[in-house]
């Protein structure tokens, strides 16, 4: 019990029974267990969380008990990595609004994955994440949450000057993707700038459909800024 309870200190937000099982390993009896000794609070039928100062305790406690950080924080990446992509086929099919509601319930710990993804430059971690990311802000109408979110990574890979996330593609699909938000704000210099570098120097790294993504949104942009002959090139 001792070593559940620590090993829920991955968690910065609220989590579910699914997630505790998957990354802690807890069953739902000793879940109900920690609750009933209000160690956990249950927020709704499948929401639980800690009290910040027992979330801040159980995290310092996990080596003491010999949980793994990194084992521990590698399960938490993997599990939210997955999750991610499966909640875009979601809001890609009829199941839409459930995935929506899924995905915004745990946004905290997603977005946590993507941040220890990025200082890490874990790439494998970043691009399952990009694209359901986007769909997200777009579907949801979160444009400005997702153009500061895109443009915050943007620049901290500049900053440590990554060619690493240039080659593995992840570079060039952030920058289609923050394109597109940057043009759905207005900023259509910008939303140019960064689709044209995108396709102009990454578009092998980019698969088909965002190849098509990416070409056809600049032109979308040629068009409504009065650049018809680059439009239809």
């Amino acid at each position: 019990e001792k070593r559940a309870f620590a090993a829920l200190g991955v968690f910065a937000s609220r989590f579910t029974r699914d997630s505790a099982h998957e990354i802690c390993a807890i069953s739902l009896d000793l879940l109900d267990e920690l609750c009933k000794k209000s160690l956990v609070r249950q927020l709704g039928r499948n929401l639980y969380s800690l009290h910040p100062l027992l979330q801040q305790y159980t995290r310092k406690k996990q080596s003491s008990i010999g949980i793994s950080e990194g084992k521990i924080n590698k399960k938490f990446q993997t599990y939210y990595s997955n999750r991610s992509l499966l909640w875009e086929q979601g809001m890609k099919s009829e199941q839409v609004q459930q995935a929506l509601n899924d995905f915004a319930d745990e946004w905290i710990n997603l977005t946590d994955s993507w941040n220890t993804a990025l200082a890490a430059l874990d790439f494998k971690t970043l691009n399952m994440h990009l694209s359901p990311f986007f769909w997200f802000f777009e579907i949801k109408g979160k444009i400005y949450e997702g153009e500061a979110l895109f443009q915050a990574a943007l620049a901290a890979l500049q900053i440590r000057k990554s060619d690493e996330a240039k080659s593995d593609g992840f570079y060039y699909r952030l920058l289609a993707y923050y394109g597109w938000l940057s043009f759905r704000r207005g900023q259509t210099d910008r939303a140019g700038y960064c689709l044209g570098e995108a396709i102009e120097q990454g578009l092998n790294n980019l698969s088909i459909a965002e190849q098509i993504f990416a070409t056809n949104h600049l032109g979308s942009i040629y068009y409504e800024t009065g650049q018809k002959t680059m439009a239809h090139e």
